[in-house]
């Protein structure tokens, strides 16, 4: 799977394009990447090379409660191509 989201480097918000090992649970990941409050996407891939920019405006955005996470990651119905940028 792939996450998306803005993670702190070096101080710096930067735009992320994880790719998780399988089995993971997402919902209790996203919670430490990007963390609680933060939003994100989960695909099972995007298209190549990593995106530049990602629109945020209508993701989901990470609980403290794994069960809420999961059920956000179900329900995401928008296509990497509608929200990121190459």
């Amino acid at each position: 799977m792939k996450l998306v989201c803005e993670i702190k480097i070096s101080g710096v918000d930067t735009l992320v394009a994880l790719t998780t090992a399988p089995g993971i649970d997402l919902g209790a990941f996203v919670k430490v990447k990007p963390g609680i409050g933060k939003p994100f996407y989960v695909w099972t891939s995007i298209p190549q090379p990593n995106p530049t920019s990602c629109d945020f405006s209508n993701a989901p955005i990470v609980s403290s409660d794994t069960a809420v996470n999961n059920a956000a990651i179900a329900a995401i119905s928008v296509a990497p191509e509608d929200v990121l940028t190459w």
